[in-house]
């Protein structure tokens, strides 16, 4: 793997420019996100610790929601009404991907995914 692939994560793990970048809808841009993704995992050695900024904004969003839809209100009482505002987020989810699974049978297409 030489300097000029597009994929490239350096030895301290640092994500490098991808020079080569494909347009939008270009077929190789599946295979090549994938095998970067793959680099990208191959150099980290605690994947809880390189997402943790992740999950930690993705729950925060909860929280200020309920505290937007609620007010201020006690911490505990914060979090349990974010955590329903999560479970009712996934649920949001779960219910379009079986609509869509269903019109998709309904048309004659694959369910397969």
């Amino acid at each position: 793997m030489g300097s000029s692939d597009p994929a490239v994560v350096g030895t301290r793990g640092e994500q490098k420019a991808c020079p080569m970048a494909r347009p939008i809808g270009h077929p190789d841009n599946s295979l090549l996100s994938t095998r970067a993704n793959h680099l990208r995992w191959a150099a980290v050695d605690d994947r809880t610790a390189a997402t943790k900024k992740a999950r930690d904004t993705f729950r925060d969003r909860f929280v200020e929601e309920a505290r937007e839809r609620f007010g201020d209100l006690p911490a505990d009482e914060l979090a349990y009404r974010a955590e329903h505002l999560r479970k009712a987020f996934y649920a949001g989810l779960a219910l379009r991907s079986a609509q869509s699974r269903r019109a998709r049978k309904q048309a004659g297409g694959s369910d397969a995914a």
